[in-house]
């Protein structure tokens, strides 16, 4: 069902590679309740976390004209490779606000006994020149270490719902990944679920490793909307691209393993 462009007017549009940001429109659910969402998947350029600056850049900017169409009232970048990466330079072109999700890095140290953090991610996000400036300011003044750590294998249960259909294989995998990560430094007490699938994963981890704390970034997002909120009827409305390999049937598929009802509108966007 197309979405009526004008009801959706001062929306907040939402999107990201893949399922991972419905995730954010639950928080903002949860907290603005009348607020009307765009949630845009777009599965045809999933998964941003191996895309270069540049592809993302352009990615991200293509999309972004693409949802000026609704008329939103702000637009969330729901990706902390991107948000990292290249939305500083990106939304300096519109005149909305566009907010990014990045790893909560402050807060972990604050957050953590040691002082010994891993921010997870995808493998764009955590081998780039950028996200290592960006943890040296966010870490400025303290001794802290703060590790990134590629969590793309971790992502990917999430995307293919494994983490649904196969959950003692998932705990398994979690397991070893966790185990990996503190061979290398055993004091690591906090990590930042710097991806939006990762909070899917959250009770798993909580439930494994109850003595150590995972940040989910989207949190501060609530606080940064409270001035663009408007009153609606409380709709979500789903767009999604596709290609090959992420179809819609897959992601209605996806999104029905996790009890989601929604409308979806399969969209086109050509940003190669």
């Amino acid at each position: 069902m197309k979405a009526n462009k004008q009801d959706f007017a001062n929306s907040i549009a939402v999107f990201d590679a893949g399922i991972g940001s419905y995730a954010v429109v639950e928080l903002i659910k949860a907290y603005y309740p009348k607020q009307n969402i765009i949630y845009f998947a777009d599965r045809a350029h999933f998964p941003y976390g191996n895309k270069t600056k540049g592809e993302l850049r352009h990615i991200i900017t293509r999309t972004i004209d693409y949802l000026m169409q609704y008329q939103p009232k702000a637009i969330i970048v729901a990706s902390n490779a991107p948000s990292v990466m290249v939305l500083d330079e990106v939304k300096a072109q519109y005149e909305i606000p566009i907010y990014g999700i990045k790893p909560p890095v402050k807060q972990a140290i604050e957050s953590s006994k040691t002082k010994h953090v891993a921010v997870l991610g995808a493998k764009s996000l955590v081998e780039s020149e950028r996200i290592h400036h960006y943890i040296e300011e966010e870490k400025e003044g303290t001794e802290a270490l703060v590790s990134a750590i590629n969590a793309s294998d971790i992502i990917q249960l999430v995307e293919s719902g494994a983490f649904i259909n196969h959950p003692a294989e998932v705990k398994e995998q979690l397991k070893d990944f966790i185990r990996q990560i503190r061979e290398r430094d055993p004091e690591v007490d906090t990590f930042t679920l710097s991806s939006t699938h990762l909070p899917w994963i959250q009770p798993y981890l909580t439930i494994l490793y109850p003595q150590f704390k995972f940040l989910d970034p989207a949190k501060h997002i609530i606080e940064a909307l409270n001035d663009v909120m408007t009153k609606g009827k409380g709709q979500v409305k789903a767009l999604v691209s596709t290609c090959d390999d992420y179809t819609l049937e897959n992601f209605e598929d996806t999104l029905n393993k996790l009890n989601i009802k929604m409308d979806i509108e399969e969209v086109d966007i050509k940003c190669d």
